[in-house]
């Protein structure tokens, strides 16, 4: 089959899976040459109204007066991830509640039968627009379009925190660079087109495009943060 015809669209688990299942039938680095990142979304960190804070360092002052006692939904792997990362970073002990998937822990979260939550912005904030939730900090960077008044967490007293749930784009690893920066210039083209542009940040996505190159930087420095992370917490699949 000629190259540049078979694609993947990769999730942000792809760098996840790299560390979380050491018997993968492929790697990750090597077998695939990136093309080029596509889209980004933060997740929201949200609490239930029945826990009394309205930031994150009054979260995290809560956390430091109750260890153990608070816990958080995770409905996946990127969201026990990026609650993880969290507590290590801001220095606090809360316990993971296991859930089969991120729409069954809502109720959880809702009825105060546990603490807090990573949601990602489509969940997240219409509950937060009705009074159901409180959100405290988003795990990106940059603020969200769709939602200017959530700080970021980074900002909120946890330097350099950020987790993304991204999307990229690679192909075999055999393809010719000429087909990669070909492929590239088209994911550009498209993610620059209106219906696409405009259409994203409502849902709390951005749309995104990189080099081939800063994409592969970028993916071999997710792969080393999630493995550290991983080795750290002894997080396993569910």
């Amino acid at each position: 089959m000629a190259q540049g015809y078979t694609l993947l669209l990769a999730p942000a688990s792809y760098a996840i899976n790299a560390s979380l299942y050491p018997k993968l039938s492929f790697d990750p680095i090597k077998d695939f040459s990136p093309i080029s990142l596509v889209s980004s979304s933060p997740f929201i960190l949200v609490v239930p109204t029945s826990v009394p804070v309205s930031s994150v360092q009054e979260l995290i002052a809560f956390a430091k007066s109750k260890p153990g006692r608070l816990n958080y939904a995770s409905g996946g792997t990127s969201g026990q991830l990026a609650a993880e990362l969290f507590r290590s970073m801001a220095g606090i002990s809360i316990v993971n509640v296991p859930c089969k998937s991120s729409a069954m822990a809502i109720p959880d979260l809702l009825g105060g039968r546990v603490s807090m939550m990573f949601s990602a912005p489509p969940a997240a904030l219409p509950l937060v627009n009705t009074g159901r939730r409180r959100a405290l900090g988003v795990s990106g960077l940059k603020r969200l379009i769709a939602a200017p008044e959530i700080p970021t967490i980074s900002e909120s007293g946890v330097a350099g925190y950020e987790v993304d749930s991204w999307s990229g784009l690679l192909a075999p690893a055999a393809t010719p660079k000429k087909i990669i920066s070909k492929l590239n210039a088209e994911v550009s083209n498209t993610m620059k087109l209106p219906d696409v542009r405009d259409r994203l940040p409502p849902l709390g996505v951005e749309a995104k495009t990189t080099t081939a190159e800063q994409f592969a930087t970028y993916l071999e420095a997710e792969i080393t943060k999630w493995a550290k992370i991983i080795r750290e917490t002894g997080v396993r699949p569910e």
